[in-house]
């Protein structure tokens, strides 16, 4: 079933105010729903998928058509190609940040033109009281007619660029596949933006929708609940236990770089689960960190392969590690870290979600060697006593 041209609409009395144009458009699409509805719903298009189309795409075509630029059959052909065609028009919104560059605000931070000429001044405080009594220089920021646009083409792309709002207009016939490219578009384009502007850039998904006002899905992940759960006597207990491999790391180089790594590692994985589920170059390369960190723990406790095989493969011994423990734990560990992945900071997404799953027994490798040494020097330090 293919949609035909109804019959023509007809005011009952020409639009001459913003708001009569607007009810004009809202009996168009009443009068063509009432023509097309059986067909617009074998297409997955409802009532709100239609008003949504003509009210973003065709509020300008309906005005030329009622000043007589466009003919019905023109105005109602083109809005058939659009409602019959596999490619549907996407539209996402970013925000790219800082925004003082675009001389807009940005925090806290003083924002002033380049070519200023008087001497920026910071704010006075009575230095007793720690209270302003003099704000130094204001912002000034950008006026309307020097507002940054910009309008470009690229890869089949519309890029419209509103002081530091991106605009993305393509079609495409999988909304999913298309939300990909475009957040590898913006990973390149504020990659690009960091280097000429000398400044780190990055962006935010505002709004992912198609031309019939039908957002894409996409994985914004927040957090609604947060649970610590606490064992006072447990905690009281590790708490003397890490006071006792205080005195340790003092002792030995070793267990304080190990301990550096671990520690490490978990500041990255923290910053990488703040992060949202689109910024995934930066948690590629938070990811290959934290998992080179965990290496680097566990490697400078038994050794490096890199460096000397020969030592990496006896001196677990020497802290009470099993073969078959070195065997199945360890040298995997190795084996992820030396992958080109982890390696070179070239994790696929795929690759990406199933280090994240493995993460836990990454750690845990990681706590188990450094145990097993801790376990060395505190015996090595008891029979040191003892000897005394």
């Amino acid at each position: 079933m293919s949609l035909h041209i109804p019959p023509e609409y007809m005011p009952t009395k020409s639009p001459t105010t913003p708001i009569e144009i607007l009810q004009i458009r809202s009996q168009i699409i009443y009068h063509l729903w009432t023509h097309w509805n059986r067909i617009l719903l074998l297409k997955q298009i409802n009532y709100y998928n239609l008003g949504a189309l003509l009210n973003v795409e065709y509020t300008e075509k309906i005005k030329n058509w009622i000043d007589g630029n466009y003919t019905w059959n023109e105005l109602i052909l083109t809005l058939i190609q659009d409602l019959e065609s596999s490619l549907i028009k996407h539209y996402f919104v970013f925000t790219l940040h800082p925004s003082a560059q675009f001389g807009l605000p940005d925090n806290n931070r003083t924002v002033v033109p380049s070519n200023r000429e008087e001497a920026v001044s910071s704010p006075e405080l009575l230095t007793k009281d720690m209270i302003i009594i003099d704000h130094g220089t204001l912002s000034e920021y950008r006026p309307d007619k020097k507002k940054i646009t910009i309008n470009h083409q690229i890869m089949d792309s519309s890029i419209k660029i509103k002081d530091n709002f991106v605009f993305i207009e393509k079609r495409s016939n999988n909304s999913h596949s298309l939300m990909d490219e475009t957040i590898t578009f913006m990973e390149h384009f504020v990659n690009t933006m960091t280097l000429y502007l000398k400044s780190k850039y990055d962006f935010k998904l505002i709004s992912a929708t198609d031309q019939y006002g039908r957002k894409i899905p996409h994985m914004a992940m927040k957090e609604f609940l947060q649970v610590t759960w606490y064992d006072l006597d447990q905690t009281k207990e590790k708490i003397k236990q890490s006071l006792n491999t205080v005195e340790l790391i003092y002792e030995d180089k070793t267990l304080l770089k190990s301990l550096e790594y671990y520690n490490h590692a978990k500041y990255l994985e923290e910053i990488n689960n703040d992060l949202s589920f689109y910024e995934r170059e930066k948690r590629r390369f938070l990811i290959a960190d934290v998992i080179m960190n965990l290496y680097k723990s566990v490697t400078i406790i038994i050794g490096d392969p890199s460096t000397d095989s020969k030592v990496y493969q006896s001196k677990y011994k020497k802290y009470g590690i099993t073969y078959k423990y070195w065997n199945t734990q360890i040298k995997q560990l190795v084996k992820i870290r030396n992958s080109n992945d982890i390696a070179h900071y070239d994790i696929s997404n795929e690759k990406l979600n199933e280090l994240i799953i493995i993460l836990p027994t990454i750690y845990e490798i990681a706590i188990f060697v450094i145990n097993h040494y801790l376990e060395y020097l505190t015996d090595k330090r008891t029979k040191k006593v003892s000897e005394q």
